[in-house]
């Protein structure tokens, strides 16, 4: 049985923008992305998600959660990849970017990851609309 593949959208030192890149080593994903940002998890979760065996796709994005264009163009690229079981958008929360990937990603069941103040983000921006 193949791993599950999992694509994260993160900052990076160097390499092309939302662009798809196939990581299977660490020493893979520091020559082509180098040191992360400060304060930014994208390549950090990368790095776990091959200490614990799973595929990677990384796309760099210019600034995690704000570079909406970079995330948009991403998810196009990364649409018809067929062995991606989870997409992780850390810093990401929100709510028109979320809108796009839960239907695409959910019909096909893959899991969407975001951390805990991407979903504060999400919530609370909905629940400022709603009122």
């Amino acid at each position: 049985m193949k791993p599950l593949t999992i694509a994260w959208f993160g900052e990076a030192e160097k390499g092309v923008y939302h662009t798809p890149t196939i990581i299977k080593t660490l020493d893979q994903l520091n020559y082509f992305f180098g040191e992360p940002p400060k304060d930014s998890k994208g390549l950090f979760l990368a790095v776990q998600t091959l200490l614990y065996n799973y595929s990677l796709i990384f796309l760099r994005v210019k600034e995690e959660g704000y570079s909406i264009t970079d995330y948009y163009q991403g998810l196009k690229a990364i649409a018809l990849i067929e062995d991606i079981g989870a997409i992780g958008i850390p810093g990401m929360g929100d709510k028109a970017v979320i809108e796009v990937i839960l239907p695409q990603f959910t019909f096909n069941k893959q899991i969407v990851i975001v951390n805990e103040q991407d979903l504060y983000d999400y919530l609370t921006f909905n629940k400022a609309t709603i009122s």
